[in-house]
Formats: C-alpha cells, sequence, structure tokens
C-alpha cells in the first residue's frame, strides 16, 4: 500500500529534523555551563590571531556575508561584520575517543552575536597538549566553514533526492528506496566529511608554524596507535575509515608543507 511506501521518506525526512536541529541555538546550551579549560586563554590566542589573518582574505568575508544571508529572519542578525567578531569558549569535557571536539556556532540575538564552543577532553595527553596550535586551528576551520550543518544538509538532500529518483524507478516499493536513501545518506556523509577534514587541515598548516606542525605529527601518530584500543567493533573502523582521511595521509600532507617551507626559505 502507498501508505506504507511512504515509510520511505522517513529518512529524509529525518535528516530535515537533524538539520533545523543543528542550525538552532539551543542545540549548544549544553555547553554553556561547562567549566573553562585550562587550557583556554593560549587557544583563545591563536584564535584571535587567525581570525585577524583571515579577515585579510577574500574569501572569508564572502564565506561570513553567505551565512549571514542564510541565517532565518527571527534571528535578526544581518551585519556580516556583526557576525564576524565571533567570541570562543573553551571547556572541559568528556570526549570518546577524541581528544578535541568543536561544536561550529551558536548564533545568538543581542551582545553575544555567536561562540565557537572547543570542547578538550581533560584526560589528554601531553602530546595533545602540545599539538593544540594545530589542532585548535583545524577546529576554528569547521566552525568558520559551519560544517556540521553542511554534512546534516547534504545528507538530507541527497538521501531526498534518492528516495524521489527511487519513486519514479521502481515506483511505491519501499525496499529499494529505503536502501538508495540510506546508501545516499551515507555517501554523502563520507564525502562531506572528508571534504571538511582534508579543508580543515589545509586551513591549520597555513597558518600553523614549523614547530606546531611538527608536535601535530607526533599527535597524530599517538592517535593512530591508540584507536585501535578505543575502536574495535567492525562497524566503528569502517564509519571511521568512510568519514576520515586516515592519519599516514594527513602526516603526508604535513610533511609536504613542511617541504615546501624549506624550499621557500
Amino acid at each position: 500500500m502507498i501508505s506504507w511506501n511512504l515509510l520511505a521518506y522517513a529518512i529524509p525526512l529525518w535528516g530535515v529534523r537533524k538539520t533545523l536541529a543543528a542550525l538552532h541555538p539551543a542545540n549548544y546550551l549544553q555547553y554553556q555551563g561547562l567549566a573553562e579549560n585550562e587550557h583556554s586563554s593560549r587557544i583563545k590566542e591563536i584564535a584571535e590571531r587567525v581570525l585577524a589573518a583571515e579577515e585579510n582574505e577574500p574569501t572569508y568575508q564572502e564565506r561570513i556575508k553567505e551565512l549571514v544571508s542564510e541565517l532565518p529572519d527571527s534571528i535578526e542578525i544581518k551585519n556580516a561584520q556583526a557576525v564576524a567578531t565571533f567570541r570562543f569558549r573553551v571547556v572541559s569535557g568528556q570526549l570518546d575517543g577524541f581528544p578535541i571536539y568543536s561544536t561550529g556556532t551558536s548564533l545568538d540575538r543581542g551582545e553575544t552575536v555567536g561562540q565557537f564552543f572547543i570542547v578538550i577532553d581533560p584526560e589528554s595527553t601531553q602530546t595533545t597538549i602540545d599539538a593544540l596550535p594545530w589542532i585548535a586551528t583545524h577546529e576554528i576551520c569547521h566552525c568558520l566553514e559551519a560544517d556540521a550543518a553542511e554534512i546534516v544538509l547534504m545528507k538530507t538532500i541527497a538521501s531526498l533526492t534518492a528516495t524521489i529518483f527511487s519513486t519514479f524507478i521502481f515506483g511505491w516499493s519501499l525496499v529499494p528506496s529505503i536502501g538508495l536513501a540510506m546508501l545516499a545518506n551515507v555517501a554523502a556523509h563520507a564525502t562531506m566529511s572528508r571534504r571538511a577534514e582534508n579543508r580543515a587541515d589545509d586551513f591549520a598548516n597555513k597558518y600553523a608554524s614549523e614547530e606546531d606542525k611538527q608536535k601535530a605529527i607526533l599527535f597524530l601518530e599517538e592517535l593512530k596507535n591508540s584507536r585501535p584500543e578505543a575502536i574495535s567493533s567492525y562497524p566503528a573502523k569502517l564509519m571511521l575509515f568512510l568519514l576520515y582521511p586516515s592519519e599516514d595521509a594527513r602526516i603526508a600532507k604535513i610533511r609536504a608543507t613542511l617541504l615546501d617551507q624549506k624550499k621557500v626559505a
């Protein structure tokens, strides 16, 4: 029956709900009450330096204007310069297998135009702490590009397109529709996630010093060696493979930029 086959649209509709949640300021309230991390001032200094440099990049203002144009009118922010004055809040929180995590941007009315919440696990190793300049810059890029919202939105579009395509090709057959929607969802997630991670790595390499990059290499090597213990299940390993470039590939990219720096010098 057609009424049952309409369930095929549950996947893209669920994506719509997640997109709205990702864009809603209330999604970030959970970080408001967390204590400031001991490395907060250090990361804020890095953020201010990077943002000051980015403001001179033509693409930066274009990104900010694009972000502002997509905001709902209810938020009442239409000033690109105001949005560019984001404030960082660096907090401590328990994380599952990751030493640092950025939430994205919380946009609200009033004086607090925006905040980047960067969460650091208080049990992070010294290698992670040493690599904070590179890691934090990587996370800042995720915030500036609103990657979390972009990934969810593209997953929604992909799964909805696949469901509509399936309806025309297979009629109201439930299994093909759900199968194609799930496949499109995973493919879009993997493509956009890898794109975001590579873009954030490039951003971090752009602003990191040679010393920071050397420390980032040590961090990535430690991460590569620790993940097999933290992630043991096959589905988790598969998702990690699909969503993130390998540590070896990321290390190779950093080393390539170090060689380029030496050639210029």
